[in-house]
């Protein structure tokens, strides 16, 4: 382990522990619900002209759910909505169909925000009031609580819905913290270093969660999680991504290796060196049944020689396919030109005040 994280891990005491066990059950009103249509790259083809035309624009277009309207809710998320793990590029970049309800629902929280607008960061551009309104992070299910931060909410906690004061079928369980992407500066404070809101929300969870359906179910605006179990309450959402991705390296470097990683089923995305906990911690970490294959539990399995999963099993017919190192080459030259464009505007406006 190194001196940085030596000093950064900060093992989780007994009586942690046991305060987290007893707080009383978190619940949250589910305020918004949103959505995307398919593309042309979730179809596995490239798009046409008219649709390149056609495309909503913006960071994390998504289409909000009328008030009141019911949508189902299946084993791989809100039915009628595409995303990632429902597309033809999650085969293609190495995962399997057994892992896709790990990030069956995508969740943010308006505790989540309060923090980030709280945090005092000091950006390129500030962060506005308008940035801080459901769906500004992309997120299907937006959850109006102040209590349900990275803090109060772990990996394998089950949150059961209710109606009216009823209790209905469809229960979730958090899989893992949701890992900001390059979006995340583009849109929220165009600030690229550590200085900036992704890499902030890197360490911290802020971005949100990742749940998994237990049992399927549909869901309206204004329907409440409460949570109903908990087997980890020493693993909270806030130490899972300071462990795995606190480190500055990891933070800087990860999106590029991610891609990489892709492309050549061999690249650590974070180093052994990088991880910011104790060996003990990593195994416990890596040993959780709950957490999620895709960019977590897969990590922890490459940094202790595990055999490969997510996007380093062996024996993937796409492996170094020329097919799927285009596609990881477009993503990365399409990123480098998103952070080009930032950094052109910021000396423009830079030129602007002089």
């Amino acid at each position: 382990m190194s001196p940085t994280a030596a000093a950064a891990s900060v093992p989780f005491t007994v009586q942690q522990e046991e305060a987290a066990a007893s707080q009383p059950p978190l619940e949250a009103r589910i305020a918004a619900i949103f959505g995307r249509g398919a593309t042309p790259e979730d179809e596995g083809r490239a798009p046409t002209d008219a649709e390149r035309a056609a495309a909503p624009k913006g960071v994390f277009p998504r289409e909000r759910v009328p008030e009141g309207q019911l949508v189902a809710v299946g084993r791989w998320g809100i039915e009628g909505f595409s995303s990632f793990q429902t597309s033809k590029r999650w085969g293609k970049f190495g995962f399997q169909d057994r892992d896709r309800g790990d990030r069956a629902i995508s969740a943010q929280t308006s505790a989540n925000l309060e923090s980030l607008f709280r945090a005092g960061l000091r950006l390129e551009e500030p962060l506005l009031p308008d940035m801080a309104q459901p769906g500004t992070f992309g997120e299907n299910l937006f959850l109006d609580s102040s209590a349900m931060d990275p803090r109060s909410v772990c990996i394998g906690d089950e949150f059961t819905l209710f109606r009216c004061g009823k209790e209905h079928c469809l229960r979730l369980q958090v899989a893992s913290p949701r890992r900001p992407c390059g979006k995340v500066d583009q849109k929220f404070g165009k600030t690229t270093t550590l200085k900036g809101v992704r890499a902030h929300c890197s360490g911290t969870g802020l971005t949100g969660l990742f749940f998994r359906v237990l049992q399927r179910g549909d869901v309206r605006a204004g329907d409440v999680l409460r949570l109903t179990a908990r087997p980890h309450p020493s693993w909270n959402l806030e130490r899972a991504s300071q462990l795995l991705y606190g480190h500055p390296e990891a933070i800087m470097k990860g999106p590029a290796r991610g891609l990489k990683a892709y492309a050549d089923r061999v690249t650590s995305v974070v180093t052994r060196e990088e991880w910011m906990g104790s060996q003990e911690e990593l195994l416990d970490f890596a040993s959780l049944p709950e957490l999620a294959v895709c960019e977590w539990k897969e990590h922890a399995f490459k940094m202790l020689g595990r055999e490969g999963i997510g996007r380093y099993r062996r024996g993937h017919t796409d492996n170094h396919s020329p097919t799927l190192r285009t596609t990881a080459l477009l993503i990365l030259a399409s990123a480098a030109a998103a952070m080009t464009m930032i950094g052109i505007a910021r000396r423009a406006a830079g030129s602007r005040a002089e």
